[in-house]
């Protein structure tokens, strides 16, 4: 990393740990075209994993001037920040590049996932819900995946059950519209939510959704 890099939160950041530091295993990710082995380096092979040190430019445009449209620039305190500004400093930012690593922090046996979709709906989110299955499944072998009903709100709602996902579950839901697993706006509770966590024992979630459902992401985490 660098000083530009925006900063990404990593499981080892924040896991407290129990009675043992948290250590790495050896990805049992696979693909189609290769599959994972238990020798040997774990960089190259057929150039499945991502190496920590990619980054991604978040904007490739550099401004010549602060007024310029859409024009963001990184102001000197020494200059007045509401008059022109024709030299504009260009510091580019950089996004830690996703995908799978060579590495992995969890014991994919011990995984309880659950795939949560809130807000409208658009286009494409049963493509995504197959996705995370079958990278979680096929890639990482878990085989606890559970979806959560109607949004934030099938946590702790009473009467509403989660649906257990699998591969042969997702197989042909691209083909449907809406999500299989529904959405819904608000119930944001978040004490409910992480009370609702915890006693399921899941312990990685995915949030479908905009803005507003990933502050909500933030806030339960």
């Amino acid at each position: 990393g660098g000083a530009n890099d925006i900063k990404c939160v990593h499981l080892r950041d924040v896991f407290k740990g129990e009675g043992a530091p948290l250590t790495p295993i050896l990805s049992p990710f696979c693909t189609k075209t290769t599959s994972a082995v238990n020798v040997g380096p774990r960089n190259s092979l057929n150039k499945v994993f991502i190496s920590d040190g990619d980054r991604v430019l978040l904007k490739s445009i550099t401004f010549g001037a602060a007024n310029t449209p859409d024009g963001e620039c990184a102001v000197d305190f020494d200059c007045p920040i509401d008059g022109p500004k024709e030299d504009c400093e260009f510091r580019p930012e950089f996004c830690v590049r996703a995908g799978p690593r060579a590495q992995i922090w969890f014991e994919p046996e011990e995984v309880h996932a659950a795939i949560v979709n809130c807000g409208g709906l658009c286009p494409g989110i049963n493509d995504v819900v197959r996705s995370i299955v079958n990278t979680l499944e096929v890639g990482y072998d878990v085989q606890n995946i559970s979806g959560i009903r109607f949004g934030f709100g099938g946590f702790w709602k009473e009467g509403v059950e989660n649906m257990k996902l699998t591969k042969k579950k997702v197989s042909n839901i691209g083909n449907m519209g809406g999500s299989i697993i529904g959405t819904g706006r608000g119930g944001g509770d978040v004490p409910k939510i992480v009370d609702s966590i915890e006693r399921q024992g899941i312990n990685m979630v995915f949030v479908i959704g905009g803005n507003g459902s990933h502050a909500g992401a933030a806030a339960v985490s």
